[in-house]
């Protein structure tokens, strides 16, 4: 395990932040209003080549990254850099680089918003949110062997149900697009396994069956026994990141530390929904 540190601040680097933070706060207005120039703009200046070098090039052993919650940056030092010093840097540059790139693909300057999408997921490699994002340029440009690999990526970070079901939509997604059509519904229902309801995936089964004239109607336990073991797909979610929560949830615990006991218990309670899984999948006959 890496230890975490967090970056020590000076008064020149906490006004850096809370001029990034305030940009940040503007940028949903900006984009609603379609003001694409002006959000670039300040996006731009945040991210000027001053600010870049003032907060420097991470040391050996070191991984410089941004987090939005507490077990972003267990997941980093435990799991992704488990060797490495995690540094959680306060400036916002995956937020920053995040919003350029979304303003740069509302402005269908393409290549800007991967880049930074790129960018953005590099700097938060935990987020989910900036992961996902990334990966749907794959889908966007019609690359679908990198948007399976970065589905693939994207189910080693999810621990909130809703984005382990999302993993499960963008396989479903991808072999729609194979025609796979068995295997794209097989996934379609597993994501439902994680988040019950959502529009998107009723729409994509309607269609399913539509265009197999109706031959494609229900999903059976093989089906999601074969889906997972010829893809290796965790049916739990990544059962590592559980584990994590669990240890984390303990340790604080013994610490008498409520509020962070009780918020890796969450995380660990909606992962650890085994049985319920089972029963779902016992049903499908």
């Amino acid at each position: 395990m890496g230890s975490i540190y967090g970056r020590e601040m000076n008064d020149e680097l906490i006004k850096d932040c809370e001029d990034a933070g305030k940009c940040l706060d503007e940028m949903e207005l900006f984009i609603e209003n379609k003001s694409y120039d002006m959000a670039m703009e300040r996006l731009n200046h945040c991210l000027r080549p001053e600010i870049l070098s003032r907060y420097g090039e991470a040391a050996q052993g070191e991984v410089r990254i941004n987090v939005e919650e507490a077990f972003e940056a267990v997941i980093a030092a435990n799991y992704l850099y488990p060797k490495d010093n995690i540094i959680l840097e306060k400036y916002p540059f995956g937020a920053l680089y995040f919003y350029r790139g979304t303003v740069s693909l509302l402005k269908k300057e393409y290549d800007a918003a991967r880049k930074d999408y790129f960018l953005a997921k590099n700097r938060a490699p935990a987020s989910f949110l900036f992961a996902f994002r990334y990966g749907e340029e794959f889908k966007r440009n019609g690359d679908m062997r990198s948007y399976l690999e970065s589905t693939r990526e994207l189910f080693t970070i999810a621990f909130r149900p809703g984005d382990i079901a999302q993993c499960f939509r963008n396989m479903g997604y991808f072999f729609v697009e194979e025609q796979q059509y068995r295997l794209a519904r097989t996934f379609y229902v597993m994501s439902t396994f994680h988040q019950e309801k959502n529009e998107a995936v009723e729409k994509e089964l309607e269609y399913i069956s539509r265009v197999t004239g109706g031959t494609i109607d229900s999903t059976s336990r093989s089906d999601v026994e074969y889906a997972v073991r010829e893809y290796d797909i965790p049916l739990l979610g990544n059962t590592e990141l559980l584990n994590l929560a669990t240890q984390m949830a303990h340790y604080y615990l013994e610490k008498g530390e409520k509020e962070m006991t009780r918020y890796y218990f969450d995380i660990a309670y909606n992962m650890s929904q085994k049985d319920r899984i089972e029963g779902l999948i016992g049903k499908l006959g």
